[in-house]
């Protein structure tokens, strides 16, 4: 079965407050990462790939500015 429809060992955040969340599974060397509404495609990063990806999400790199309602 092809990983980008198998719902076998795909983790979502803890942080995931809707059903419309990032998921991630490692698969051998690599790490997919993919939409949990829409899950095709699949975004396959390296293990160097993954280790600069979650570094930058731990410093705050993709936090979303605050909007505030008028």
């Amino acid at each position: 079965m092809d990983t980008a429809t198998a719902n076998d060992g795909w983790n979502k955040s803890s942080r995931c407050e809707s059903s419309g969340c990032v998921e991630a599974k490692r698969v051998g060397v690599e790490f997919h990462l993919r939409d949990s509404v829409n899950p095709t495609p699949v975004l396959r990063l390296t293990a160097e790939q993954w280790a600069g990806f979650t570094a930058t999400i731990r410093g705050g790199g993709y936090d979303l500015p605050t909007i505030t309602s008028r």
